[in-house]
């Protein structure tokens, strides 16, 4: 494996690491989690102009983006709130680890 790819997956691990410790220590953690939420709205914005004009969309798609975004909103809301009542080492494992463990469940739900 490149070393860049193992750089940039450290990177990241940190990154992702600090914002969530970043929210646990913060005041305010419903508005930190939308500055997140804007900061990289604002990064993937260009990407997002770039695929429209370049990529096919279905309305599968495009629902399915929309879902996928209604979700990431409850997520964050929820994020916050348990940063606010519980500490990082519980929340953190808790909420990083369910998509992983829930995902291919749902996914062998929708198949068979």
């Amino acid at each position: 494996m490149p070393l860049i790819i193992i750089f940039i997956v450290l990177i990241s691990t940190f990154l992702h690491a600090t914002w969530n410790f970043l929210i646990k220590k913060s005041n305010h953690p419903y508005e930190y989690v939308q500055l997140l939420a804007l900061i990289s709205g604002t990064i993937s914005l260009p990407f997002a102009v770039f695929f429209i004009f370049t990529d096919k969309f279905t309305i599968s798609g495009i629902l399915l983006s929309i879902l996928s975004g209604l979700i990431h909103v409850f997520y964050f809301y929820f994020l916050g709130t348990a940063y606010k009542k519980a500490d990082l080492s519980f929340v953190y494992p808790i909420a990083r680890g369910t998509a992983v463990a829930l995902v291919p469940l749902v996914v062998l739900c929708l198949i068979t």
